[in-house]
């Protein structure tokens, strides 16, 4: 009887190493997929090429992920801030609650929108280049998305036009420029 016990519990023990071998179906799944990348958005927010994977994989999922209810209220609450906001610093305080709700639904469209927005406002033309990029990757086919490219183009102009400006009146000692 102890034989068949252990020799049970071998062939038991060796199922349940196969098993953990093989990813289930649910754990292989493009909504486990998406799941896990959500999870690395917010453990690297600052990943830009994380957040493309989340972007593209939730395309994936039908029906679309819910958007959870801290990303909404974040959104709410940045744009309380960006409504109260005058000056370029003033918008920070928009800018962390948005980039707070894209970090919540790295997926949501909307977040990176308001948050190039903000960070226009905030002339911070790097980083608004680089939301609204975000926002043309997770709504390619949106309305205003020509209007978007557009604003795009004219920040990506501005930027690198700065850049050549701070370049050319850099100040060598001993030289003169």
């Amino acid at each position: 009887m102890k034989r068949y016990l252990i020799a049970g519990l071998i062939l038991l023990s060796l199922g349940e190493l196969r098993a953990a071998d093989k990813p289930t179906s649910a754990a292989a799944g493009p909504r486990a997929q998406f799941k896990s990348l959500v999870e690395q958005v917010g453990a690297s927010p600052s990943d830009a090429s994380l957040r493309k994977l989340a972007i593209e994989a939730s395309k994936k999922l039908h029906p679309a992920p819910a958007i959870p209810e801290e990303a909404e209220r974040h959104m709410a609450r940045g744009e309380a801030a960006f409504e109260i906001a005058k000056t370029p610093a003033e918008f920070a305080d928009a800018i962390i609650e948005f980039q707070a709700a894209a970090n919540a639904a790295p997926w949501m469209a909307g977040s990176y929108f308001n948050l190039g927005t903000a960070q226009e406002k905030a002339d911070r033309p790097k980083e608004a280049i680089e939301s609204f990029r975000l926002y043309l990757l997770a709504a390619p086919d949106a309305k205003d998305a020509p209007e978007v490219k557009k604003r795009l183009y004219k920040l990506e102009y501005a930027s690198e036009k700065a850049a050549k400006e701070a370049n050319n009146t850099l100040i060598v000692p001993g030289r003169s420029v």
